[in-house]
């Protein structure tokens, strides 16, 4: 799976008004602006720019990206169900 996120898409997550992302009831905390973006405390993006020597997730295989911790990340996995059927719900 490639990115699932481009900087169009990010328009749609980040509105650049207060009021637009109230409408939308968007809590843009630095853990889901990170995730949206893929900058800051990622280890693929950390390697990327030789500030740590491993891209690959702790106690999990595979390369810690934006789409390893949205739909693979083992570690995840309880929180990723609970926003499923947060979604079905809705």
């Amino acid at each position: 799976m490639g990115k699932i996120l481009t900087r169009c898409n990010n328009k749609i997550f980040l509105p650049k008004k207060i009021a637009d992302s109230l409408k939308l009831r968007i809590n843009a905390t630095s853990n889901f602006t990170t995730t949206v973006t893929g900058h800051g405390n990622i280890k693929a993006y950390l390697y990327k720019y030789k500030i740590i020597e491993s891209p690959l997730c702790s106690r999990d295989e595979g390369e810690q990206s934006e789409d390893h911790i949205l739909y693979e990340c083992k570690l995840l996995e309880h929180e990723r169900d609970g926003l499923k059927a947060a979604v079905i719900r809705s």
